[in-house]
């Protein structure tokens, strides 16, 4: 939590000349006068909120976090392996540009500190004296993902208060880390068969789906 606030402290100071910069940026001969906005958005990470600051005419500075939590009560059995007892935390700091190249359409781009995590508890379904007790595993992606995306509306309205933006891209997240502890006794030849099988499926998750709907109202 608190590498997490010292992220978000950064992303919102760092907006600020950005701001400044967008307030005496000129386009087309025309002076492009500053706007700020604050929305509210659904997003594959979970429900959150953005800022987003005018640069020039075409190009938006955007800040947000959102988050959500999932816990599945549901046992699953796997030949010799039962997994119960799994927590997904979903969580995202963005920052990034908009670039709206056309009045209804924009590319949005920039870096992601992912702090998504999964937890969950791995024994034996005929346990032994070799094999009688679990193996807590959490995994987690790179925490820094670059992302990119193409979206349908606009960030922040341009004369008038409430915009609405729809977009869709991917992130990468890189190879996601296998840690685990083992309470009390588990057989190397299970640990070992079980953390590769963990490892083989998570290798095909190295891209996250980028879902993201914002309501945005204009403050100024």
């Amino acid at each position: 939590m608190k590498t997490l606030q010292t992220v978000l402290a950064i992303l919102f100071i760092g907006l600020f000349p950005l701001i400044s910069v967008g307030q005496n940026s000129f386009y087309d001969g025309e002076v492009h006068k500053k706007g700020i906005a604050v929305g509210i958005k659904l997003t594959s990470f979970g429900p959150g909120a953005d800022v987003v600051a005018t640069l020039t005419k075409k190009l938006n500075v955007r800040a947000g976090v959102a988050y959500f939590q999932y816990k599945y009560n549901q046992n699953i059995v796997s030949g010799d392996a039962t997994t119960y007892n799994s927590k997904a935390k979903l969580g995202a700091v963005t920052l990034g540009v908009d670039w709206q190249f056309v009045r209804f359409m924009y590319l949005s781009g920039g870096l992601i500190y992912n702090f998504s995590t999964i937890n969950f508890d791995v024994v034996p379904t005929t346990p032994t004296p070799e094999d009688n007790g679990l193996v807590a595993y959490h995994l987690e992606p790179n925490h820094y993902c670059p992302y990119l995306s193409v979206g349908i509306g606009r960030t922040i309205s341009r004369n008038k208060i409430v915009s609405f933006g729809f977009d869709i891209g991917l992130a990468y997240q890189g190879t996601t880390s296998v840690d685990y502890v083992v309470t009390p006794t588990i057989s190397s030849t299970k640990l070992t068969k079980w953390t590769n099988n963990i490892k083989s499926g998570s290798k095909y998750y190295k891209f996250y789906p980028i879902i993201n709907f914002l309501v945005a109202f204009r403050l100024f």
